[in-house]
């Protein structure tokens, strides 16, 4: 409820791994959609906090919007820029199945058909989240987008230490968030998660100024990610393990 609210339209966090990330955008993702993996979502969250303290909050949004997630770490393997474009061609088609609209998902792969092995496709690849957004232009429903492990693509293209791909990562990130900035009249809330802030400095000021960071310094998230002290020492005391608390915030 706190990041819905929040009148930042797209939001990045940053952590380190192991802090929550990944579950939380799961946990964003289940509570957004109607179904994941096919599975409805309806009454996940009826036991929990959030509807004991705001059920209309849940009855008015939970299962209500299209979700577009993507995971940048499907584009963690390329060696060259062509393998690079049919990463992206894959993840994209992974995006694809997960829709729920049978009707969105058969115009999205014929958008997208023959994408994966076409040189000449780079265009469209680069153009993904701005048609993965318009296809759902007739719907009564908002979007939701979420885009896990951000950094990535960039960061294991200067670690391979080719320029060219740098260069070509660099143009395809500038060009694939655009919609952030330029179509926002088109999704309602997005969520980045990253482990750093480095592959944002890479972005044009058009796309990077659209995003409102969020880190470890910043309050406002602060108690949104994994477990908090209190939590932890609650699970604890659940288990009849007081004495380990020193030991569990060793490991952090």
């Amino acid at each position: 409820k706190k990041l819905h609210d929040n009148k930042e339209k797209a939001q990045v966090f940053v952590r380190p791994r192991r802090f929550g990330k990944s579950v939380t955008m799961s946990m964003l993702h289940h509570f957004y959609s109607s179904h994941v993996d096919d599975i409805d979502t309806k009454g996940l969250f009826d036991s929990l906090l959030i509807n004991k303290n705001d059920p209309k909050f849940v009855q008015d949004h939970q299962g209500k919007y299209n979700v577009i997630k993507l995971n940048f770490l499907d584009l963690s393997l390329a060696r060259n820029i062509d393998e690079f474009y049919e990463q992206v061609a894959m993840m994209l088609n992974k995006c694809v199945k997960s829709i729920n609209d049978p009707k969105v998902k058969q115009d999205l792969m014929d958008e997208l058909q023959n994408t994966r092995f076409s040189e000449d496709k780079r265009n469209k690849l680069r153009c993904g989240l701005r048609i993965l957004l318009e296809s759902y232009r007739l719907s009564t429903k908002k979007v939701i987008i979420m885009i896990d492990e951000f950094e990535v693509p960039i960061k294991r293209a200067f670690q391979r230490g080719d320029a060219q791909l740098l260069d070509e990562v660099k143009e395809f990130m500038n060009a694939f968030l655009m919609p952030l900035k330029s179509q926002q009249n088109r999704y309602l809330k997005a969520f980045l998660f990253g482990i750093t802030r480095i592959s944002l400095g890479s972005l044009d000021s058009s796309v990077g100024n659209c995003l409102t960071t969020y880190d470890m310094r910043d309050d406002f998230a602060s108690d949104l990610f994994g477990f908090t002290e209190n939590e932890v020492k609650s699970l604890l005391e659940k288990a009849h393990l007081e004495n380990k608390l020193n030991d569990v915030a060793s490991w952090y």
